[in-house]
C-alpha cells in the first residue's frame, strides 16, 4: 500500500512538473481535472507523432496529388513538420502548425484543400471551396502558383486574399463577391500571428481580426501556420481560436532557429554613410568568398526610405553590374513590385540583389538566395527569425548578416547589449527533405 502511495504521489509530480514547464511557454500540456478546454486540445512534438504506425502522411493525399508534388515539385516524402500535421488536417480537424521558416508549411494546408475539393462534388468548376489568407499580396500570389501547379484544375475553388481584400469583399455594398464565400470549408490563415495579432507585445485581439474572423465561416475547418509565437500573441491566439489541436516544433519558444542558418552580427559606430560603408564591404567580400560568389543576396530595411536609400546608394556602387539590384517595398505599383519579385526569384542574370522591407519578410520562397543581409536592427525577435529565414530554406545552407550601429536595438532603442535575445536563440530541430535527384 505505501508503494502504491508512493507511485500515486510520483505520478502527481511529475504531472505537476510537466505542466510546470508547459506552462513557461504559454500552453497548458496536461488540463487540471475539471478545467476547461485549454488552448489546444493535443500538444505534440514532432518526435512523438514520428512514432505512427503510417509515417507517410503523403499516403492519405492520393495518388494524383502524390503525383504532382513529384513531378511538378520534387518533394518525395514529408518530412516532420507535414508528417505531424497533415493527419490531423485531413481529417477535418483544426490544426496550427508552428515551425521553422522554411520547412514546408505551405504543403500542410494546400494538400488537405485541394483532396477535399477533389473528393467534393461541385455543381461548377468555380465553384469555391476553401480560402487561403495571408498578410501581403505577394504571399498570396505564390501560394495560388503553388496550388496551379500541384492541381491546376481545382485551383480556381480557392480563393487566395489577404485580409484587406476579404473585408472589402464582403463588407462594401459595391462588392459583387459576397455571395462567392458562401460554400467555404476549409479557411487557412498562413503567418497567422501577422494576420491577426497586434505588435509583438500586444496581447489583445485587434478588432479588425475580430471583423475579419466574423466575415468567415466559424462552421468551416481552421489550418493556421506561422514560425514564430511569442507569449504575447499565444494569449491573443487562445482567445480566438480556444479549441485546436497545435504541432509546434521543438517545444520550445526559444527553438526556433534554421539549423542550417550562419549568423554574423558586425557591430559599428558612426552615422548613415559610415553604415553604407559597411554594407559594400560586406557584400565585396561575400563576392570575393569562393563560397558565396554568385549567389543572390536579400537587404531587409526597416523602411519604404530606408530602401530607397540603400537601393541608391547600391545602384550607383561598383558593385551594381554584379548584382543588378532591384527594391521593393509597400508604394512601388503593384505590376513593379511584381516585376521586380519575378526577377529576383528565377532570373539571377537579371536580378540577383533584393533591397526591401517587412512585404518580403514573410513566407516568401526564393530558393536561390544564400545571405540574408539585415541592414536595420530588426524591431523584434519575431521580424529577425522571419527575415532571416528567407535563406537557409528547405534544407539548404545560408548566412544571416545583421548590422549593429551603436545606439540601436529593439523597439528602436537601447544598445548593443540587447542583441543577445538574438544570441539567446537555439536551433529547431533539423528536418528530412528528400526530393527528386537525391541519392538514396
Amino acid at each position: 500500500m505505501r508503494r502504491i502511495h508512493q507511485n500515486v504521489v510520483l505520478v502527481f509530480f511529475i504531472l505537476f512538473a510537466l505542466n510546470l514547464l508547459a506552462a513557461l511557454e504559454g500552453f497548458p500540456l496536461v488540463p487540471p481535472p475539471s478545467s476547461s478546454v485549454a488552448f489546444c486540445t493535443k500538444i505534440s512534438t514532432f518526435s512523438r507523432i514520428s512514432a505512427s504506425p503510417d509515417p507517410n502522411a503523403f499516403d492519405m493525399i492520393g495518388e494524383e496529388l502524390q503525383h504532382s508534388l513529384s513531378m511538378q515539385l520534387g518533394v518525395l516524402e514529408p518530412n516532420e513538420v507535414q508528417n505531424s500535421s497533415l493527419p490531423f488536417a485531413m481529417r477535418g480537424e483544426n490544426v496550427f502548425v508552428i515551425a521553422q521558416t522554411g520547412s514546408g508549411k505551405t504543403l500542410t494546408f494546400l494538400l488537405p484543400i485541394l483532396h477535399h475539393l477533389n473528393n467534393t462534388f461541385a455543381s461548377s468548376p468555380s465553384q469555391l471551396g476553401a480560402i487561403v489568407v495571408g498578410p501581403t499580396a505577394e504571399l498570396m500570389a505564390q501560394h495560388y502558383a503553388i496550388a496551379k501547379k500541384l492541381a491546376p484544375t481545382l485551383v480556381e475553388r480557392v480563393l487566395f486574399k489577404t485580409p484587406e481584400q476579404v473585408i472589402a469583399d464582403l463588407k462594401s455594398p459595391l462588392s459583387s463577391n459576397a455571395a462567392e464565400y458562401d460554400g467555404i470549408k476549409i479557411v487557412a490563415i498562413d503567418e497567422v500571428d501577422a494576420v491577426l495579432c497586434g505588435n509583438e507585445f500586444n496581447s489583445t485581439v485587434p478588432e479588425s481580426s475580430i471583423e475579419l474572423l466574423n466575415l468567415l465561416p466559424d462552421q468551416a475547418q481552421y489550418i493556421l501556420t506561422t514560425a514564430h509565437l511569442n507569449r504575447a500573441h499565444t494569449k491573443a491566439l487562445n482567445q480566438l481560436f480556444p479549441q485546436i489541436n497545435m504541432i509546434r516544433q521543438g517545444g520550445s519558444s526559444q527553438s526556433i532557429l534554421v539549423p542550417t542558418l550562419r549568423q554574423e552580427f558586425h557591430y559599428f559606430s558612426g552615422n548613415n554613410s559610415k553604415k553604407l560603408e559597411k554594407l559594400e564591404s560586406i557584400l565585396q567580400k561575400a563576392e570575393d568568398n569562393p563560397l558565396r560568389a554568385g549567389q543572390s543576396t536579400i537587404i531587409f530595411c526597416e523602411t519604404e526610405s530606408g530602401v530607397e536609400l540603400v537601393h541608391s546608394f547600391l545602384e550607383k556602387s561598383p558593385l551594381s553590374k554584379a548584382f543588378a539590384p532591384r527594391k521593393l517595398h509597400v508604394r512601388m505599383e503593384p505590376n513593379k513590385r511584381s516585376d521586380a519579385l519575378s526577377d529576383f526569384q528565377t532570373n539571377p542574370e537579371k536580378c540577383r540583389l533584393l533591397v526591401t522591407h517587412e512585404i518580403a519578410a514573410r513566407g516568401l520562397d526564393c530558393p536561390l538566395v544564400r545571405h540574408v543581409i539585415l541592414f536595420d536592427t530588426p524591431k523584434d525577435v519575431s521580424a529577425f527569425v522571419h527575415r532571416a529565414g528567407r535563406t537557409a530554406r528547405a534544407g539548404e545552407d545560408g548566412t544571416v548578416t545583421c548590422l549593429v550601429q551603436a545606439g540601436t536595438g529593439f523597439n528602436g532603442g537601447g544598445s548593443f547589449g540587447q542583441h543577445k535575445q538574438l544570441h539567446a536563440l537555439q536551433d529547431a530541430p533539423k528536418l528530412n527533405f528528400k526530393k527528386a535527384g537525391d541519392a538514396n
